[in-house]
């Protein structure tokens, strides 16, 4: 990711829930290669009241004065910035998923459009809060050693945290999407971390040479994990709906027994998300 030390830091000083969902966004793009810049996140009573003088904005009310909206531009494979790329893919699937997870986008909106806008609205205006818990998960670039491209010809085509039919549905990929693939494991391609698709002709076109298998297609979750957020949340069961056992922190590592839907186990009934760790066997 070409500008990703500048996203960093700039999605790191949004609101808490604002900032947490938007480096999931983030984390949703690198995962896709799809090159963005982040290039504005919170914004002073200054700077919006010029904005409004120059007519870019309408009103002093905005959601980037309360932590809660970020500005974003696509980048070309050139390093160029696209300013018209925001309905081309694969930036609008990213700007989907953003919806899904959301986002309002500002390219919505009727009269006054604003493609760059995402804001995340949470429980209404200014209701976001700062320094009260959120996690916040430092993102990092992958490597440059994806080994092809998988176009969706079909619709509703299911993406599973694992390479088979009994892990659960992330989301559904729609037709004219297109993503890096990593590896593979009978017949599923691998798009990035626990993310998998089934390689079916009738509705997926793969590009690319023999794919190795990935690491994730063996995992039984015996090995070690290192916490690579700044505070996580250990759980009794698999399941944001579990209850909360304790908090962990950046760099610690724990003996891992098992996984399942995409946590794994640190003993007895203590889980944690595999979204924020890394682990090795």
């Amino acid at each position: 990711m070409k500008y990703h030390n500048r996203n960093v830091s700039n999605l790191n000083k949004l609101a808490d829930n604002t900032k947490a969902a938007a480096f999931k966004w983030y984390q949703y793009c690198i995962n896709n290669g799809i090159e963005v810049l982040i290039y504005e996140t919170i914004r002073t009573v200054e700077q919006q009241r010029e904005y409004v003088r120059k007519g870019a904005s309408q009103t002093m009310r905005s959601y980037h004065l309360v932590g809660q909206a970020l500005d974003f531009v696509p980048i070309q494979s050139n390093g160029t910035e696209d300013w018209n790329g925001y309905n081309k893919e694969p930036w609008a699937s990213a700007i989907r998923y953003a919806k899904q997870i959301g986002f309002e986008w500002g390219g919505d909106w009727k009269g006054f459009v604003d493609s760059p806008h995402l804001q995340y609205n949470y429980k209404g205006y200014g209701t976001d809060t700062f320094g009260k818990g959120a996690q916040n998960v430092v993102t990092s670039p992958p490597s440059n050693d994806s080994v092809g491209v998988a176009y969706i010809n079909g619709s509703n085509v299911n993406l599973r945290k694992g390479p088979g039919t009994g892990y659960g549905v992330i989301r559904q990929l729609g037709k004219g999407e297109s993503y890096k693939v990593f590896g593979k494991s009978n017949g599923w391609l691998n798009l990035g971390g626990d993310q998998w698709i089934y390689n079916d002709p009738s509705y997926i076109r793969y590009t690319g040479g023999n794919v190795p298998t990935s690491s994730q297609s063996s995992n039984d979750g015996v090995g070690v994990v290192t916490i690579i957020a700044d505070v996580l949340r250990v759980r009794t069961g698999p399941g944001t709906n579990y209850g909360i056992v304790k908090n962990v922190y950046q760099g610690e590592k724990y003996q891992s027994f098992g996984y399942k839907d995409g946590w794994y186990n640190v003993g007895g009934n203590q889980w944690v998300s595999g979204e924020y760790v890394t682990f090795i066997k």
